[in-house]
């Protein structure tokens, strides 16, 4: 009986330790996942963390990188704050039923107000398992976010997904759906976006790199500006992104698709793009994340000096690789017509050191090119360049002092047509573009520094003799 009674009192001391045991655990693999989300733009810039016996609490703070605002909104942020407040309910039994290391339950702040409202059923969970390895789940249920003095009114119609990762995030799957959301103004919305949903899974490799796939769909985005036509609307847009390991070379492709778009009062779509690159050193990928990593520490105003130095650094080992890059399609219809185009370029034994060599550079790239398009277009496209050079003279007339009498804006245009229609005059003329019915067509080779276009050879200057 005392026995009995003595392996009762140290399985009931165990069970009441254990908890305390798993809060020292469960606390490193909370902040190992958190360094390792830290990923691009997304930076870890704070992090408190109060551990109890049976549960914690932690704050973390993350920093996101705007792009540069347009010229002349210098008061723009240039950065996002993020906060993500959590409640770590320590293993063994978790609340939400089952054995684990721990769960989760997060809210969000951003720039220090609360994305949704106070009694706003959100569920934002992680299970962290015994081996690192855990899952998440987020449910965000429609809902209404009135408009402040920083923000206009939102109509979030849900969103609902689940994470898959393993142990030091080494695997990682996602799966995420939203209903629709969109931004109002005092009228009108000023964008929505309809369903959109991702899957996306990757994979740690050995050179450490996460290579994997994704997908991205949505039914429709639209921007508006308050008149009664929308500024723009996509519908039926998707994105395929995959990257691969070939021994110690990664290759990728990305795909884009859109049934139509509409845009100034003209419709175009479908539409298609397919890019491509093959050969890249993956040891010299590694070496440009960790490099960018170090370069988001420093000033905004000296990255884009460490970035430089950073491509020049890795540049050498890309190139022995014999990298490649390729539009293998590119396809819109508009109302016009169609445009078809490709583009393909590679680099055949070239090395860095032979950079500065014009020659050499161009006998050791091999590429390919052909386009297919409306005339209409080329004459729209060479009107606006030589309307745009126009104008840059007339600026730099005044700026020397020169009287002369501005042309008006109806002038500036005919003498921008007429320069468009001479463009491609002559370059009918010289073969350079083909005429097949409304449409002009070009094909374009070089390889081992010869260069043809529609088939005819075009002497290079640095090949002749």
């Amino acid at each position: 009986m005392k026995k009995f009674a003595a392996l009762f009192v140290l399985l009931v001391a165990l069970l009441l330790a254990l908890p305390g045991y798993i809060g020292y655990q469960a606390e490193g693999r909370y902040k190992g996942l958190l360094e390792q989300s830290a990923q691009g733009e997304l930076r870890l810039t704070g992090h408190s963390y109060r551990r109890g016996w049976f549960d914690s609490e932690a704050q973390t703070e993350f920093t996101i990188d705007l792009p540069p605002g347009p010229d002349g909104l210098d008061e723009a942020p240039q950065t996002l704050r993020l906060t993500v407040n959590s409640r770590i309910v320590h293993g063994p039994l978790l609340p939400s039923g089952g054995l684990g290391l721990a769960e989760i339950d997060s809210s969000l702040l951003l720039d220090d107000e609360p994305l949704f409202p106070a009694d706003y059923p959100a569920l934002i969970r992680t299970i962290l398992e015994w081996n690192g390895a855990g899952s998440g789940q987020i449910d965000l249920p429609a809902t209404v976010v009135e408009a402040t003095a920083r923000r206009p009114r939102i109509d979030f119609a849900g969103l609902h997904g689940r994470t898959r990762f393993a142990a030091g995030l080494d695997r990682v799957e996602v799966e995420l759906e939203m209903a629709g959301i969109e931004a109002r103004g005092d009228a009108d919305a000023i964008f929505g976006m309809g369903p959109l949903r991702l899957v996306s899974e990757s994979q740690r490799d050995p050179s450490g790199l996460m290579l994997g796939t994704a997908h991205v769909e949505f039914d429709s985005f639209t921007m508006n500006d308050g008149s009664e036509t929308p500024v723009l609307v996509l519908r039926g847009g998707s994105a395929d992104v995959e990257n691969r390991a070939v021994g110690e070379r990664v290759n990728g492709r990305l795909t884009y698709r859109l049934d139509s778009l509409e845009a100034g009062g003209d419709q175009f779509g479908p539409a298609e793009l397919v890019l491509t690159v093959e050969n890249l050193s993956a040891r010299a990928l590694v070496e440009l994340q960790q490099a960018l990593e170090e370069v988001k520490g420093l000033p905004r105003e000296q990255q884009p000096m460490a970035m430089m130095g950073t491509l020049m650094g890795i540049a050498p080992a890309l190139l022995e690789a014999d990298p490649g890059f390729a539009i293998e399609r590119f396809n819109l219809r508009g109302p016009d017509g169609e445009i078809d185009g490709r583009f393909r370029m590679q680099s055949v034994g070239l090395r860095w050191s032979e950079i500065g060599d014009t020659r050499t550079v161009l006998e050791k790239i091999d590429a390919e090119a052909a386009l297919r398009m409306p005339e209409s277009y080329f004459r729209e496209l060479f009107a606006q360049q030589a309307q745009a050079r126009l104008t840059q003279e007339l600026l730099l007339r005044g700026q020397a002092g020169e009287e002369s009498e501005a042309p008006s804006e109806e002038q500036l245009q005919a003498l921008a047509q007429a320069a468009a229609g001479a463009q491609i005059d002559s370059l009918l003329s010289q073969e350079v573009l083909v005429r097949d019915g409304e449409t002009l067509v070009t094909a374009a080779t070089l390889s081992s520094g010869l260069l043809s276009v529609n088939g005819k050879v075009i002497p290079l200057p640095f090949f002749e003799k």
